[in-house]
C-alpha cells in the first residue's frame, strides 16, 4: 500500500507531462514548417512582383525601340538623307548607341562602307564583325504581337517618341525630300504590328551589349545597339525607391547582373555578407544570367529563441508539476504517517490507561485484604499500598488531562487564567509529587529556585508542563541518575529549566519531538510507554501563555527551557 501511492502519483505526473511534451513538440514543428512556407511564399510573391515590373519595362522599351525606326522606308534604298537622319537620331537619343540595317541576303546597308562610315561606326563594325558574317545570330528569342500597356510605375521616363519627333521636325524644316513629318510619328508608334522582332546580347570586350532588332516587310534586318548605362538607369528608375520599399517591410531585394554584381537593391533590411537568399528568380531574355534575390532576417535565431522558450516553458511546467507531485506525495505520506500515529496513539492511550487502572485495582484489593485479614494491619504496608494508589491516580489524572487538553487544542484556542502565584512554590509542589517516583528509579532531583516573587501566572499550565517534563525524565533519563530544575525571573519573563543526564535527544529530532504523536522511542516493547502528545501539549500551553518551550543543545542528556510571559503581581 505504501509503495502503490508513490507509483500511482509518479504515473499521474509523468504520463500527462510526457503527452504534453510530445504534443507540444509536434505543434511546434508544424508551426515552424508553416512559418517557413509562409516566408517562402512571401519571398516568391515579392520577386514575381519585381520581375513583373522589369518585364513591363522591357516590353515598353521594345515597343519604343520598334517605333523609333518605323519612319525608314527602305523600299527605295538608303540614300544620304536617310543616313544623315539615322545619325542625327543616334546623336540625339541617349538610348541609342548605334543602328544597323542588313538586307535579306545579309549585305550591310548601315553603317555604310568603311570609307563612308564615321569613326564610331567603324569601331562598331569592327566590334561586331562576327554579326555581319553570321546574320543568323539574330533570331527571335520571343515574338511579341500584342500591344503593350503603359508602365504602371507613375514616375516619368525618358520619351523616345518625343525625341524622334523633334529630330524629324528638324529635318522636315530643311525641306529634305522624302523626309517624314513630325505628325507621322504617332501613327508610326500606334501601328505596332511586328513581323518578327527580338533581343540579342553580344559580348564586346568585358561588357555584354544589348541589341534590339526587327524585320520589315521586305525582310530587312533593322537593329539597334542600346546604351547599357541608359536603359539600366531607366530600369532602376521604375523599380521601387526608398519610399516604396517601406511596403516591403523588414526585407531586401537585390538585382544581380551576369557577373553577379549587385546592380540595384531596395528594402530596409541590412543583409549580412554570409547570408543566403530565401528565394531567387532568374530573369528572361535579354537579362539572361541576371537574377533577383530576396533576403529577410534569418528565422534561425528566432526559431532557436522560440525553441528555447518553448522547451524552457515545458521544463518549468514539468518542474511545477513535479513540485506539485512531490508536495502531494509528501502530504500523502504525512497523512499516512499521522494516521498510523493516531492508531498508535489509541493503542498507547489504551495501554497508558490500563496500566494505572490495573495497579489501582490491584493495590486497592491488596489494601482491602490487609485490612480484613489482620486485626492489627501493618501500618507501613498500608502506607505503601495507599501511596501506590495515590501515585497511579495522579498518573492517570495527568494522562487524562493531556488527552483532554490535546483534544481541546485541536478544536478551540487554548485559554489561560493568570493569577498571583510564586513560581517557586508551584515548581516545589509539583516536584515534591514526583520525588518518590524519581527516587524509585534512582534519579536524584535537585532544585535551584530563584523566582520567589509573585507573578501573574496560570498555575495549571505550569503544573501540566512540569508534569510532562518530569514524566519524561522518569521514563527516559533513569540511566543518568540525575535531574535538575532551575527557575529564573527577570523583566516580566519567568523561565524554568529541566535538565537531565539521560541518553538525550538526537539533533534531527530537536523540533520534530514537539509534533503530535512523536516520541524518542515509540514501541511498547521497549518497556517505556507514552502517548507522544505531552511535549506537543506543553509547547501549545507555553505559547498560549505568551512564551515557548524549547529544547536547548546539550553535550549529554536533555535540556528543556520553558519561558512564560508573567508580569509581576501588584502588591496587596
Amino acid at each position: 500500500m505504501k509503495r502503490r501511492f508513490p507509483i500511482l502519483l509518479i504515473l499521474f505526473v509523468c504520463l500527462p507531462l510526457a503527452a504534453l511534451m510530445c504534443l507540444g513538440g509536434r505543434l511546434y514543428q508544424q508551426e515552424r514548417v508553416v512559418r517557413a512556407h509562409q516566408a517562402q511564399s512571401l519571398a516568391d510573391a515579392r520577386l514575381l512582383e519585381a520581375q513583373g515590373v522589369i518585364d513591363d519595362y522591357f516590353k515598353q522599351l521594345q515597343q519604343e525601340s520598334y517605333a523609333s525606326l518605323q519612319f525608314l522606308d527602305l523600299s527605295v534604298g538608303l540614300d544620304a538623307a536617310k543616313i544623315a537622319l539615322i545619325r542625327a537620331l543616334v546623336q540625339s537619343d541617349p538610348m541609342l548607341d548605334q543602328v544597323f540595317i542588313l538586307r535579306a541576303n545579309g549585305d550591310r546597308l548601315f553603317p555604310p562602307q568603311t570609307n563612308q562610315a564615321s569613326l564610331s561606326e567603324r569601331e562598331f563594325i569592327q566590334q561586331t564583325q562576327r554579326l555581319w558574317q553570321d546574320p543568323s545570330l539574330f533570331y527571335a528569342k520571343f515574338k511579341e504581337s500584342e500591344e503593350v500597356s503603359a508602365n504602371h510605375n507613375q514616375r516619368q521616363r525618358y520619351s523616345r517618341a518625343a525625341e524622334l519627333a523633334d529630330v524629324l521636325d528638324e529635318f522636315a524644316n530643311r525641306d529634305e525630300a522624302g523626309m517624314p513629318s513630325k505628325a507621322s510619328v504617332p501613327a508610326a508608334i500606334a501601328k505596332q504590328k511586328v513581323q518578327e522582332q527580338g533581343w540579342t546580347t553580344w559580348d564586346i570586350g568585358t561588357e555584354t551589349q544589348t541589341f534590339y532588332w526587327f524585320r520589315d516587310a521586305r525582310e530587312h534586318l533593322i537593329g539597334q545597339k542600346l546604351s547599357n548605362a541608359f536603359w539600366l538607369s531607366e530600369l532602376i528608375n521604375v523599380l521601387p525607391d526608398r519610399r516604396e520599399a517601406l511596403r516591403l517591410g523588414r526585407a531586401r531585394v537585390k538585382l544581380f547582373d551576369r557577373q553577379q554584381n549587385v546592380v540595384y537593391q531596395w528594402g530596409q533590411y541590412e543583409v549580412p555578407n554570409d547570408q543566403e537568399a530565401i528565394s531567387q528568380r532568374l530573369l528572361p531574355y535579354p537579362l539572361d544570367g541576371w537574377r533577383l534575390a530576396y533576403y529577410a532576417p534569418s528565422t534561425g535565431f528566432t526559431s532557436a529563441l522560440q525553441s528555447l522558450v518553448f522547451y524552457a516553458t515545458l521544463l518549468v511546467l514539468g518542474m511545477a508539476v513535479a513540485v506539485i507531485g512531490f508536495y502531494l506525495l509528501r502530504e500523502l505520506r504525512r497523512d499516512i504517517r499521522q494516521a498510523e500515529q493516531r492508531v498508535t496513539f489509541v493503542n498507547q492511550v489504551s495501554h497508558e490507561l490500563k496500566t494505572p487502572l490495573t495497579n489501582i485495582c490491584m493495590y486497592t484489593e491488596m489494601l482491602d485484604s490487609e485490612l480484613s485479614d489482620d486485626a492489627q494491619p501493618d501500618r507501613d504496608r498500608l502506607q505503601k499500598f495507599s501511596g501506590v494508589v495515590r501515585a497511579e491516580s495522579q498518573r492517570l489524572a495527568r494522562l487524562i488531562n493531556n488527552v483532554l487538553s490535546f483534544s481541546r487544542a485541536r478544536q478551540h484556542p487554548i485559554t489561560v487564567r493568570p493569577a498571583p502565584h510564586s513560581l517557586d512554590d508551584i515548581v516545589r509542589a509539583t516536584a515534591t509529587l514526583f520525588k518518590p517516583a524519581l527516587s524509585a528509579k534512582g534519579i536524584e532531583l535537585t532544585m535551584e529556585l530563584n523566582a520567589p516573587v509573585k507573578v501573574m501566572v496560570d498555575a495549571a499550565v505550569v503544573e501540566q508542563v512540569l508534569n510532562n517534563l518530569l514524566s519524561n525524565v522518569e521514563k527516559y533519563a533513569a540511566e543518568g541518575k540525575l535531574a535538575r530544575i532551575r527557575t529564573v525571573y527577570a523583566s516580566g519573563v519567568s523561565q524554568i529549566e529541566v535538565i537531565d543526564a539521560g541518553r538525550g535527544i538526537d539533533v534531527e529530532q530537536k523540533e520534530r519531538i514537539f509534533e503530535p504523536f512523536e516520541r524518542g522511542g515509540s514501541r511498547l516493547t521497549e518497556g517505556v510507554s507514552g502517548t507522544g502528545i505531552g511535549l506537543s501539549i506543553s509547547r501549545d500551553l507555553a505559547r498560549a501563555h505568551g512564551g515557548d518551550l524549547t529544547l536547548s543543545s546539550a553535550s549529554s542528556g536533555a535540556h528543556f527551557i520553558l519561558r512564560l510571559s508573567t508580569p509581576q503581581a501588584e502588591a496587596g
